[in-house]
């Protein structure tokens, strides 16, 4: 699963972050000293048209001590973010298992950068959360402004599970609407 928000970054480009997960028990194991050892080759690529705009590669290394303790509906959860200047783009991400290049699974979707202005008040894109820590751990790769936001991207969550969301509200202090903001909130 595969899921993007956009925020606002320096004066030429945005910052997306890219958020990826992945069952657990979808990943071949091997036993190894330190465990059952697992992992997802990912590989993202951003394209402008027909031009290679970013593209990366990493492994999502996931160690258990015994694979009868994976459960269905346990994810590995990431993200990983680039800085994209206005424009129409496309994103791809493949991944595959380490131990079984033949289990694979790719997405390609539309990713939209458009600048945010100054003159007005405006939000980010919402980005669902199962979890958002206050005094978040500055090491962890979902830090962002003093939390821990762990992202949901497939926006999916059970009757007994907390919906947490997260966004960031850019020029407050823009024009004349200088006063008092409320948040209203519609699950749908």
């Amino acid at each position: 699963r595969t899921d993007y928000a956009r925020f606002r970054g320096d004066e030429k480009s945005m910052f997306v972050e890219v958020y990826y997960s992945f069952p657990q028990r979808s990943i071949t194991y091997k036993a190894e000293a330190e465990g059952f050892k697992g992992g997802v080759d990912l590989t993202i690529i951003v394209m402008l048209k027909d031009s290679l705009v970013y593209a990366d590669r990493w492994a999502v290394p996931h160690v258990v001590k015994d694979t009868n303790s994976l459960q269905s509906g346990m994810n590995l959860v990431g993200l990983t973010s680039v800085g994209l200047p206005e424009g129409d783009y496309t994103l791809k991400l493949i991944g595959k298992d380490i131990h079984d290049s033949g289990r694979k699974d790719s997405t390609s979707m539309r990713l939209p950068v458009k600048m945010v202005g100054q003159a007005s008040m405006v939000l980010s894109d919402v980005e669902l959360a199962t979890n958002i820590k206050q005094q978040g751990s500055k090491s962890s790769p979902f830090y962002k402004n003093t939390l821990e936001v762990v992202p949901t991207p497939d926006g999916l969550f059970s009757e007994d599970q907390k919906c947490f969301f997260y966004a960031e509200a850019y020029n407050l202090l823009a024009g004349d609407a200088q006063g008092d903001y409320y948040v209203k909130m519609v699950v749908l």
